[in-house]
């Protein structure tokens, strides 16, 4: 081993991978087939997201040592960063299957498993990591959210309870045991993991979303949201999208027989209000109770990039439609309440663009976006006073029906974009 590559082990143990980066790159020239720093190498341009040369050099340490368990499960874990999770699981199960003693392994496939909603092949592939060492803190972890995941709380206490007691200063336990706090609303306590997570390691983003979430829930309104995403986190794709399809669809048929039978109206209409404001609740939960962190001394402090933007455009779209509604009633001008409507709902799907990751799925909702806007700028555009009454063309009134039908779907096409892995 040369001073380079102990000082680039070293540098990479304490989380400095730009500087390990310059010592591995010493040592290769005075090594260039040493398999071992092609891997590590490629570790800390992964951290870098330097993707393609990341995954240059794990190959290539494939390359030199095909019989190391480690280059493959050095590649596997810079595919699951990539989400190309399918090339991961391969590399990952070709390196436990050369060296089947690792732990880390076994986590990954794990961890593989669960990022595909795979909870049980999760929870197997910890379980699997923790006969091999029952103290590993990573299959601790991974153990406690699958059976989060699987509905199992009581086991999943007991499981991050070990973990804490293994390791009491892990970022990732604490963080681990404030979103199972979370999930079992209980806000409160999930802060101080939280927060204690962060100061043990102040770049963990995982833990700053904790906190972000955990500050929303004080408020009734949005801890059943949470618990809604929760329950939902828990199914697989299909299942998701199933519930939402068929929310949708018994909410037409409701309306279809309240049409066709007045005398049942009364009895349906309270179930269509609840249908109506809980899809505006979910919806809009996020980006008001972002707006409320956005306005408050401390809350702005957590709040990432995305959410900062996503607040001040929905600050800025409801304080227009609220002062387009004021100037309506004021004047008595008609025109002025629909565009103070069209306004609200264009929060809809402008503040959903924050959530799709960025790269074509942002773009295909800011497209989606722009072009609700351009169908109401048209329909207003087209709509006239008679008298006291509004007149549109039929030009403005396709305008109109292509902009409220668009709403509707823009929320489908944010939820399936929001869900998009992009392969990097």
């Amino acid at each position: 081993m040369t001073a380079h590559l102990a000082r680039g082990h070293l540098l990479l143990q304490q989380s400095r991978p730009r500087q390990a980066i310059d010592e591995y790159r010493q040592h290769l020239v005075e090594e260039p087939n040493d398999p071992q720093a092609h891997a590590h190498l490629a570790l800390c341009l992964a951290d870098l997201e330097q993707y393609q040369e990341a995954t240059e050099h794990a190959q290539l340490a494939i390359g030199l040592a095909p019989d190391a368990g480690f280059s493959h499960f050095v590649a596997a874990h810079i595919f699951a960063k990539r989400n190309r999770l399918d090339e991961a699981a391969k590399a990952v199960d070709q390196a436990i299957q050369l060296e089947p003693y690792f732990p880390s392994f076994f986590y990954l496939r794990g961890a593989i498993a669960g990022e595909q909603h795979r909870w049980e092949d999760a929870l197997a592939g910890a379980d699997a990591g923790l006969k091999i060492d029952p103290e590993d803190t990573d299959c601790l972890n991974l153990r406690t959210k699958s059976l989060m995941k699987l509905g199992r709380r009581q086991e999943a206490g007991e499981s991050i309870e070990a973990a804490l007691r293994h390791d009491p200063h892990n970022a990732h336990t604490h963080a681990t045991q404030g979103w199972t706090l979370l999930e079992q609303r209980q806000p409160k306590q999930a802060m101080e993991h939280f927060r204690e997570a962060l100061r043990l390691e102040p770049d963990f983003e995982w833990a700053r979303a904790g906190i972000v979430e955990a500050m929303k829930a004080r408020h009734f309104l949005y801890r059943v949201f949470l618990g809604y995403i929760f329950w939902m986190s828990r199914m697989s794709p299909r299942a998701r999208w199933g519930i939402v399809i068929g929310g949708y669809v018994g909410f037409r048929l409701l309306s279809n027989v309240s049409a066709t039978h007045p005398a049942w109206s009364a009895r349906l209409l309270p179930l269509m209000i609840a249908y109506v404001a809980f899809a505006l609740l979910t919806w809009l939960a996020g980006p008001l109770f972002n707006l409320l962190l956005r306005v408050s001394r401390f809350g702005r402090l957590a709040l990432s990039v995305d959410q900062t933007r996503a607040a001040n455009l929905f600050g800025a779209m409801l304080v227009t439609s609220l002062g387009l509604l004021a100037a309506a009633f004021y004047v008595g001008n008609s025109l002025l309440l629909v565009a103070a409507l069209y306004t609200g709902l264009l929060m809809l799907p402008a503040t959903a663009m924050f959530t799709c990751p960025r790269g074509w799925p942002r773009w295909a909702m800011i497209g989606t976006t722009v072009a609700l806007a351009m169908a109401a700028a048209v329909s207003l555009s087209q709509t006239g006073i008679v008298g006291n009454a509004l007149v549109t063309t039929d030009m403005g009134q396709s305008a109109d029906t292509l902009f409220l039908y668009g709403i509707i779907g823009s929320q489908f096409l944010a939820n399936y974009l929001a869900s998009v892995r992009v392969q990097r």
